[in-house]
């Protein structure tokens, strides 16, 4: 946070502030229990907590539940962006299509990006419109499908278990309802499967 600082102080200084588009987010949700002077990491820093919490939102980092994945992002370009709260979903594989092609790139073929062009959404050109949104677990040990409203978070296993929850009436995830609804259930494993066997399928080169 504090080199985003400097960064942002060198535009300043250079008047490129409000010619520069800025994008911050988190790569994950917040994880309890960690310390400050984590001998993991090299450095020295001062004793203490350092972890955070994703309340009211259920679920931590490493988790699929939408305290491990739902996380804040700012976007900043004074030249171009009017204030305002996008509150349609945007994952973060949306940002390469989105970067791409406003730097003006247009591949040549199907690069099979995972992602979507959202700038039209962010820039308040275009309606959010309902979309299908998937996740891989910590070792694809587990997986989650956001279709519409509506959520599955599958955990694999000798025992697989099946989550299913309405994100629209039910954000903090503390309602379980797939008994009460099996036929969206299968939908939506169907879903999963069809968007799970084209993960990591994109194109690594770019044009020849």
């Amino acid at each position: 946070d504090d080199s985003i600082g400097k960064i942002l102080a060198a535009l300043e200084r250079t008047g490129k502030r409000d010619e520069t588009l800025v994008v911050f987010f988190s790569d994950n949700g917040a994880i309890p229990n960690v310390r400050n002077d984590d001998p993991k990491y090299p450095g020295t820093y001062p004793a203490g907590r350092a972890g955070g919490s994703t309340l009211p939102l259920r679920g931590r980092k490493a988790q699929l539940y939408e305290g491990g994945i739902r996380v804040p992002a700012l976007v900043h370009w004074p030249a171009r962006l009017k204030p305002g709260v996008l509150e349609a979903p945007v994952h973060v594989i949306d940002w390469m299509p989105s970067l791409c092609r406003l730097a003006g790139y247009r591949p040549a073929r199907n690069l099979k990006w995972d992602g979507q062009d959202v700038w039209p959404l962010i820039s308040g050109g275009e309606s959010p419109k309902p979309r299908t949104l998937y996740w891989a677990g910590v070792g694809f040990r587990s997986a989650a499908l956001r279709h519409g409203d509506w959520k599955l978070v599958v955990h694999e296993g000798a025992d697989e278990k099946v989550e299913l929850f309405d994100l629209a009436r039910d954000p903090n995830e503390q309602n379980e309802l797939s008994e009460e609804h099996p036929d969206r259930v299968a939908e939506l494993k169907r879903l999963l499967a069809e968007t799970a066997a084209a993960d990591r399928d994109a194109v690594a080169t770019g044009d020849p």
